[in-house]
């Protein structure tokens, strides 16, 4: 006869099943690729410092992307679709934040560049009067906006010598307008073209402004004088005076960050000018002091 024989299910000191066997979950591991997204997805708030950061922002939203379909794939083995979904909201939100204020930010600089540029360019023009010596308000937007608090136009003159120290700049400044200002003399309307670029660098608004000196017709072209042709190795700057057809000029103008009324300065200035062909350049700031002082 055979015995019979049964397995006895574990009890608990209750007398119920023992539940050990339900209460352990399934091991996930994190994905990494989730945990660099979210990593990345904080550096891209770096966007607004400097636009190169948007490539933190776009591996953000990849890696992030990878880490979501990998983590669908295997549910049972992996985990952390949050720090994925986090990672992809910041890289998306501050890039596309940042873009926008940039354009914004671009945006306002140019508007306020022209306003500028409207002022001093009817300034010029009131300068034709007496094209040897320069309108007094002229030179009042060479002098460093932090400078000229509390300074008339009128006084310009005289604070311009005081406060750059007959600056080879200044004065070369001056004679090109003066010569821009002579030919324009000729029955020749200065006009504000466009603004050329709006930059802004180190925290310094920048912008050039293109100004074109009469019609640019052909009577007025053969009344300037002309150029002659460059040579490997020949010096090119050369005064306005030697260059010919003389329709167009460069005003760069600079705005300090720190003064919220009459930023603006005249920073150079580049007569006979051809369009689109001046490129803006980091400053260094070490080697000015402030006074309108050669670079």
């Amino acid at each position: 006869m055979a015995l019979k024989t049964s397995v006895e299910p574990q009890k608990n000191l209750f007398g119920a099943d023992s539940p050990i066997e339900n209460e352990i979950p399934t091991y996930r591991a994190i994905n990494p690729m989730a945990v660099t997204s979210a990593f990345l997805g904080l550096v891209s708030a770096l966007c607004f410092v400097a636009p190169y950061w948007a490539v933190a922002a776009i591996l953000a939203v990849l890696s992030g992307a990878y880490a979501e379909w990998k983590i669908r794939r295997n549910p049972d083995i992996l985990t952390g679709r949050s720090f994925a979904q986090a990672g992809i909201a910041m890289g998306l939100t501050f890039a596309i934040s940042s873009f926008g204020f940039v354009q914004w930010q671009n945006y306002w600089l140019r508007a306020d560049a022209h306003k500028f540029a409207v002022k001093f360019v009817q300034t010029l023009n009131a300068s034709k009067t007496n094209p040897g010596d320069l309108n007094s308000d002229v030179l009042w937007y060479m002098i460093p906006p932090h400078l000229r608090r509390g300074i008339a136009p009128g006084d310009a003159r005289s604070k311009v010598v005081e406060q750059v120290h007959n600056s080879a700049k200044v004065k070369y400044l001056e004679e090109a307008m003066q010569a821009m200002i002579a030919h324009a003399g000729q029955g020749r309307k200065i006009e504000l073209a466009e603004i050329e670029s709006a930059v802004y660098m180190d925290m310094d608004g920048w912008a050039s402004l293109l100004l074109k000196v009469g019609s640019g017709d052909d009577k007025s072209r053969a009344a300037a004088p002309k150029g002659h042709e460059h040579h490997d190795g020949d010096d090119h700057d050369h005064a306005p005076s030697e260059l010919g057809n003389p329709d167009y000029a460069l005003v760069v103008i600079r705005g300090e960050p720190n003064e919220t009324k009459n930023r603006w300065m005249v920073d150079q200035f580049k007569y006979p000018y051809t369009p689109k062909s001046y490129k803006h350049t980091p400053v260094k700031k070490a080697n000015d002091d402030g006074h309108g002082h050669p670079h």
